[in-house]
């Protein structure tokens, strides 16, 4: 004789048949998420403006599958100080405005010189003084008084320049907006994206900022205004510091 099931028994399968869809959602949920992340992480050699990301990270000696995972966001995603820095069209002028200072650049940390194709890539650090009345980025950097801004990555096309210009490029510690600006160079952004990434090594050793902090930045080529030929492909990270 067949023994009827009893309520406590009925209440306990359905619970399990519960907590097995649920589980079963948030599992199918989660790997939407996966799906959705990796579909919208960049391709970085797809892209020509970011190649001085490619090559930051290939000097770097870090492996493909170890880079940080880009996304590119809407204007509206960016907080407020990126936002005001990145919007425009050249980011030294903006950096200058927000903070109240004179920016410079480090010396460095990557140079590629390429005179048979006539362009020019380095990786350098932004900085600016945190003595407002002193303001002399470089000159604070030597006494550990100085605050980071950015890392800049730019391949320039000397091709599109005048030599004095190039001249103040390789010799000097001028940021490359400043020096178009000199210079009268007028200059439009192309292509311009913005972005977040996770800070994660080599971006800890440069910017200084904490494993998992969400930094912001952009992608752009600058054209010349009067004929259009290129400039430069440009990659600014902020280090989302004040002062």
């Amino acid at each position: 004789m067949l023994k009827s099931s009893t309520p406590g028994r009925l209440f306990e399968n359905q619970a399990m048949q519960l907590n097995f869809k649920f589980y079963a959602i948030l599992i199918t949920l989660c790997l939407e998420i996966m799906m959705l992340n990796h579909a919208n992480a960049i391709e970085l050699e797809d892209h020509p403006e970011l190649q001085p990301l490619v090559q930051f990270f290939t000097y770097e000696g870090i492996p493909q599958k170890a880079w940080p995972k880009f996304m590119y966001i809407g204007k509206n995603e960016l907080p407020a100080q990126a936002s005001f820095l990145l919007t425009g069209t050249l980011l030294t002028p903006q950096v200058a405005e927000y903070y109240q200072r004179t920016p410079q650049i480090r010396s460095p940390i990557q140079v590629d010189d390429q005179p048979t194709t006539h362009q020019y890539y380095r990786a350098v650090i932004m900085i600016v003084d945190n003595n407002k009345q002193r303001d002399h980025a470089l000159q604070a950097d030597k006494l550990k008084e100085s605050t980071l801004i950015e890392l800049g990555l730019i391949t320039i096309n000397f091709s599109a320049l005048p030599e004095v210009l190039i001249a103040d490029v390789r010799h000097g510690q001028i940021p490359f907006g400043t020096l178009l600006l000199k210079h009268k160079i007028k200059a439009e952004n192309s292509n311009k994206r913005y972005f977040k990434v996770t800070c994660e090594i080599p971006l800890i050793k440069y910017l200084e900022c904490k494993q998992g902090e969400t930094l912001y930045g952009r992608s752009n080529t600058l054209v010349r205004e009067d004929n259009h030929a290129w400039i430069a492909h440009v990659v600014e990270i902020l280090t989302g510091k004040t002062l």
